[in-house]
């Protein structure tokens, strides 16, 4: 059954101290569990398996290849040594453009006012190239990458471009035919960019000195692999790089020839050529020990829901933001919740990206699954290997080239900005804590929790592969904002926290290429030396991409936005100050826990509700129908394709006049034909699944099943016509009679369910391989007695 989620934590700062106290108190249960980290005593490393089961370590070698992969470039002039450049012609702007191939400007209106709009419309292809895997675009200097920067192009520039658009750049190519492409020497490369400024200014833009060229090379991971363990090897290779593209490596670390940028890329394996970031049995073994799941479920346990993905997506961040958070197309600006991507090496599988659009298309539920299965199904037989890349500056790439392994990527190399900052932080928070709660309290809210949360808990602990930075390429987009930068403040010593480099307008490459990042839990001597505090404090600065004092800065809630939800239902969240319907008056609460008193069986149903108010006896009336009413039969025989007896051993009449009696009658074989029963662990599991059946007033059942009963329905209404003290009393007298009953239905996605599971009893003689209704126990000792 699905089971209505409890909104314990208010903000994420509030969150994270609530992880360090239970990570404190549960120290014992919080290491119990798997983890694959990567320790780099050497220049390759080990891959570290933590395992929590039998409190031990293994480690295994692991080999590394390491290559230049990229070079991105800008400078005033085009930096070739040697070649020739071959320019195509760009697109003028009346041309009809094609889709992903505008260039947006900020605007700075006369009034002050900020607005982006489309300045010219790209070509289909680069302006130049001059060799194969390389790209040559044009950019113009003084375009704003934060909003209200006096850099923004003001409004008589931008209408002065957008009626010239690129077309006194074309003022060379008017002697050749048509659009074709034209090549210039090299020898005449210098002549070119002199025209190009001066055809500009002869057009009247009198900035046309503010022009820059952007050198790309991709693709170049095959001629520069190699396993460099020092720093003059490395750099051999990285000029060996440069002149092979004609390009000159001293010219781009003099800082005179524009700024440069180099990607570098790291494949990783074991011994064996595999990873085993993956352990199929290791990760049944944690969710068996841990959350009292059956081996064979765990292996499905982290399959997207398909029918709920959506809505639990917004519901997701809600819970880590404390504050409603609605997504639609409209909201990308707004939340920086741009991509997810998964990669990996198996070569059955392509890398691909989500957009939020796609969540309410039905699109992300197909990927993520796509993806999803196609990486375990190759650790469950082959491994996987593990791919990092990042874009550094080219001061700092021959360092990168060799130091990788130690790094952590997304805190170290990509600056981001709060608006991106603060929706990624948000999403580990989630996972983090829903790890954390699976781990550590082993309630049944966590065992029956939607499979979409566990997906991302287990991505990001078990697999170590969620990406949350945004999947940019500058070829594609045709927006030099998201790689070229402002300053280079963006290039700072590795040990400074990444909160001090926030908000300062940096633009760091930030092309991922829908690579994988290497959570780096462990680090130093393969001996296990730390304690296991200091590795979940690790855990959390890793996994969250800050520490738990910097994840405060982050609690910018009160400002989330709200927007208005497109095909997909949502989720209402309570007031910050709202608890839960039983804290309310807790110590009140507690005192009427204590004194209830179970009456004997089978009185009549006016014993029970005498006192009630008309409208909550009439819904609690309409519920006992409902459920007893919904006793599924038999499956259908394939001789005649028609039901077979049902599991209900009733008359109609009994059905008819169904009430209390029924529900608090052990002999269960008055009740049915065959019955599998487990009973409630505790107080609190059995007040969990009265909170599935009677949801407060601000969740909406995330059962299908509930939510058809008409009983719901009225109990919704109640809700939303009563005061919140009014609701909170009304639950408390309807609990009272919930713990009167002996026995209520089980589902796991429906009020009833009929699947056999081992986990259940069920009386002497019985089949265990055929169906049966199940049943929760909530007191006494069940019965068997058929009729002679």
């Amino acid at each position: 059954m699905a089971l209505p989620p409890t909104n314990r934590y208010s903000t994420v700062a509030e969150w994270a101290k609530r992880a360090r106290a239970w990570v404190h108190v549960n120290e014992e249960k919080f290491m119990r569990f798997c983890l694959s980290g990567f320790s780099t005593e050497f220049a390759d490393g080990y891959g570290v398996t933590l395992d929590g089961t039998t409190l031990s370590r293994s480690d295994s070698p692991l080999s590394l290849s390491r290559h230049y992969t990229t070079i991105i470039g800008s400078s005033p002039e085009i930096e070739l040594v040697s070649g020739n450049l071959t320019i195509a012609p760009l697109g003028e702007y009346h041309h009809e453009p094609m889709k992903d191939l505008f260039l947006f400007f900020d605007i700075k209106l006369p009034s002050g006012r900020v607005v982006t709009k489309p300045l010219v419309h790209l070509a289909t292809h680069p302006i130049g190239t001059w060799g194969p895997g390389t790209r040559l675009h044009i950019g113009f200097s003084g375009f704003a990458t934060v909003i209200g920067d006096e850099s923004n192009i003001g409004a008589d520039k931008y209408e002065e471009l957008y009626r010239l658009g690129i077309h006194p750049a074309l003022g060379i190519e008017h002697a050749t035919a048509d659009d074709s492409p034209i090549t210039i020497p090299h020898d005449n490369i210098s002549t070119f960019t002199d025209q190009l400024r001066a055809s500009l200014e002869d057009h009247g833009v009198h900035w046309a000195g503010d022009i820059f060229f952007v050198h790309e090379v991709v693709d170049m991971s095959r001629s520069t692999q190699h396993d460099a363990r020092d720093r003059a090897t490395s750099r051999d290779w990285l000029n060996l790089a440069f002149s092979h593209y004609e390009l000159s490596l001293a010219a781009a670390l003099s800082g005179e020839h524009g700024t440069w940028y180099v990607g570098v890329g790291m494949d990783i394996a074991s011994s064996s050529g595999k990873c085993f970031l993956w352990n199929s049995k290791k990760h049944s073994d944690l969710l068996y020990h841990l959350a009292k799941v059956d081996i064979i479920q765990s292996h499905t346990i982290t399959t997207t829901n398909k029918a709920s993905y959506s809505r639990h997506t917004s519901f997701h961040l809600s819970q880590a933001a404390g504050c409603e958070v609605r997504l639609s197309d409209t909201m990308m600006g707004q939340t920086g919740l741009r991509y997810w991507s998964l990669s990996h090496t198996h070569a059955v599988a392509s890398p691909e990206s989500i957009t939020p659009t796609d969540v309410f298309t039905g699109r992300a539920i197909q990927v993520l699954e796509r993806a999803f299965e196609s990486y375990r199904a190759a650790a469950y037989t082959e491994g996987v290997g593990l791919r990092v890349e990042g874009v550094v500056a080219i001061g700092k790439a021959v360092d990168f080239l060799i130091d990788v392994p130690y790094i952590a990527l997304d805190t170290a190399i990509f600056v981001l900005e709060r608006e991106e900052l603060w929706p990624m932080l948000a999403y580990r928070m989630l996972a983090m804590r829903m790890a954390a709660e699976l781990q550590i309290t082993r309630s049944p809210y966590n065992r029956l929790q939607a499979p979409s949360l566990l997906l991302a808990a287990g991505i990001a602990f078990l697999a170590n592969t969620i990406d949350t930075t945004a999947a940019i390429s500058f070829p594609r987009m045709g927006d030099a904002r998201y790689f070229l930068p402002t300053s280079q403040s963006n290039t700072p010593g590795l040990g400074g926290p990444v909160f001090d480099r926030i908000g300062q307008g940096d633009n760091a490459p930030r092309s991922v290429y829908n690579v994988l990042y290497l959570r780096q839990f462990l680090d130093g001597s393969p001996e296990f030396v730390e304690s296991p505090m200091m590795i979940c404090d690790r855990i959390l600065e890793a996994v969250m991409g800050a520490s738990l004092d910097q994840l405060a800065i982050a609690a910018r809630t009160e400002t989330a936005a709200v927007q208005q939800v497109r095909s997909c239902r949502t989720f209402r969240l309570p007031p910050q100050s709202t608890k839960p319907w039983y804290q309310h008056h807790e110590h009140a609460y507690a005192t009427d826990r204590l004194d209830i008193v179970i009456p004997p069986m089978h009185l009549t149903q006016h014993h029970f509700t005498h006192g009630l108010t008309p409208w909550c006896e009439e819904v609690w009336v309409q519920y006992l129908n409902d459920i007893i009413s919904g006793i599924p039969s038999k499956v259908p025989s394939r001789r005649n394709n028609h039901s077979s007896d049902s599991f209900c051993a009733l008359t109609p009449a009994q059905l008819a006049n169904a009430d209390m009696g029924i529900f608090q009658n052990l002999r269960l074989s008055d009740i049915f034909t065959e019955v599998q029963w487990i009973v409630v662990r505790d107080e609190e599991e059995l007040m969990v699944v009265f909170d599935s059946h009677f949801p407060d007033r601000d969740w909406e059942s995330e059962d299908p099943a509930f939510a058809s009963r008409r009983y719901y329905d009225d109990w919704v209404a109640l809700t939303y016509r009563l005061s919140r003290a009014e609701v909170v009393e009304t639950k408390k007298a309807l609990f009272r009679l919930f713990r009167m009953l002996c026995w209520i239905p089980w589902g796991d996605g429906g009020v009833w369910e009929t699947r056999p599971d081992r986990r259940f009893t069920r009386f002497g003689g019985a089949d265990l391989r055929l169906p049966a209704p199940k049943i929760l126990i909530l007191r006494g000792e069940p019965v068997w007695e058929p009729a002679a």
